[in-house]
């Protein structure tokens, strides 16, 4: 079962998408009608191997689009600067992203630690093409200053039974004192 959640844990992260901005705030969730963005912008994947292990020698395609994928279009749209570890000055920083029209009415954003443990989550209410903000708690933030990178993923829950059809985006994040 935990080498299921590990592979699960990575193959989210190299379904990529996400349009990433930071800025503080005091709302935990808020949706907003997504602006026109260019339909080039490009998926990156990045593959970090866990510890002990090497990467792949090479990779082969392995996922498959169907009628149960409930996003209008392939990816979410990719940040602009595509790189995809940020510093933030902020304990509780805000994530925003660009989810296109869906049928799809809720995602999911989480925060592990770098062992791959779950810290934070919260359920977000999706109501066709937006702008997701999710902002970590102010009072009890889970980031630590101590230079430690945290994992975020945002899935787009397409079927409630079946979570394997999500739709996500994923990052890291490490807050940084000023």
């Amino acid at each position: 079962m935990i080498q299921l959640f590990q592979a699960s844990f990575w193959l989210q992260g190299l379904l990529l998408g996400g349009f990433m901005l930071w800025q503080a705030s005091p709302s935990i969730a808020e949706t907003n009608p997504a602006p026109e963005l260019p339909s080039a912008l490009a998926a990156v994947a990045t593959f970090e191997p866990p510890p002990g292990q090497d990467q792949p020698r090479q990779a082969a395609g392995g996922g498959t689009r169907g009628p149960s994928q409930c996003l209008q279009s392939d990816v979410m749209a990719q940040s602009i600067a595509v790189a995809m570890k940020r510093a933030t000055l902020a304990p509780s920083p805000s994530f925003q992203i660009q989810v296109p029209q869906t049928s799809a009415q809720m995602a999911e954003f989480s925060l592990f630690d770098r062992q791959g443990q779950g810290i934070y989550q919260t359920t977000v209410p999706l109501q066709g093409e937006a702008i997701v903000k999710v902002s970590l708690p102010e009072t009890s933030s889970p980031l630590q200053s101590d230079g430690q990178s945290y994992r975020w993923v945002f899935a787009v829950v397409c079927q409630a039974d079946d979570r394997l059809q999500d739709q996500t985006a994923t990052g890291w994040v490490q807050w940084t004192e000023p």
